[in-house]
């Protein structure tokens, strides 16, 4: 019991030294997390847009895709994930007794649960299988970012209820900003879609009717 005492007081001596560098070395990784995990499901959004194109361009897309995507997991996402859960844990114990850590350590539980459904995707489409649309995998992409958001604010602010209203204003902002992203890019296209109706209906019904020619070419009128 002595020898567990000695040890928990000469880490905590040894921690108060180095804290801004093992808070440091958390944020780098945390944030290199992030970014593999974004980009990550970009490619699968990528990877599944690439389907509707003609052989050999869809083939040659998501080969790349693939390439693309298990590099950056592989070397990045797992590896940054990794470093940041076992560089939280070291500072776990000076801080496992407030309570807003109670509810980000669900959150990075709920994060970590979000990676796992990631590297099932990139199983399946590596086999080929796609069982999500586009919509799908961008509305999946959004969930890391509210995690993101709360687990931050939670890590700033230090209190459930203030860190939660902050998150609350951030979901009203966010969805009122895909709504009108969304109805721009409807806007937009329904335009596009306008104007290819048009020039087909141009082409289909010229509006100037050519002159009637004999079979040398002069007006018989």
């Amino acid at each position: 019991m002595e020898e567990i005492i000695l040890f928990l007081s000469s880490y905590a001596e040894y921690f108060m030294t180095y804290k801004s560098y093992f808070k440091g070395l958390h944020i780098v990784f945390f944030v290199c997390w992030f970014a593999g995990l974004f980009y990550t499901v970009r490619l699968f959004i990528y990877q599944t847009q690439a389907q509707q194109y003609e052989e050999p361009r869809k083939g040659i897309l998501t080969e790349q895709y693939k390439i693309m995507a298990r590099r950056l997991w592989y070397i990045i996402s797992w590896p940054a994930g990794i470093l940041t859960l076992l560089s939280g844990l070291s500072m776990l114990p000076f801080s496992w007794m407030h309570p807003w850590m109670h509810a980000k350590l669900f959150l990075v539980l709920l994060l970590c649960f979000y990676h796992m459904i990631c590297h099932q995707k990139l199983v399946q489409l590596k086999r080929d299988e796609y069982r999500w649309g586009v919509f799908s995998l961008r509305l999946f992409n959004e969930v890391a970012t509210l995690l993101l958001f709360a687990i931050v604010l939670l890590a700033v602010v230090k209190d459930i209820s203030k860190g939660m209203q902050a998150f609350l204003w951030l979901i009203v902002l966010g969805v009122v900003l895909f709504l009108a992203i969304g109805k721009f890019h409807r806007a937009n296209r329904n335009e596009k879609n306008k104007t290819t109706d048009e020039g087909e209906e141009k082409l289909i019904n010229p509006s100037d009717e050519p002159e009637n020619t004999d079979a040398k070419g002069n007006n018989p009128n």
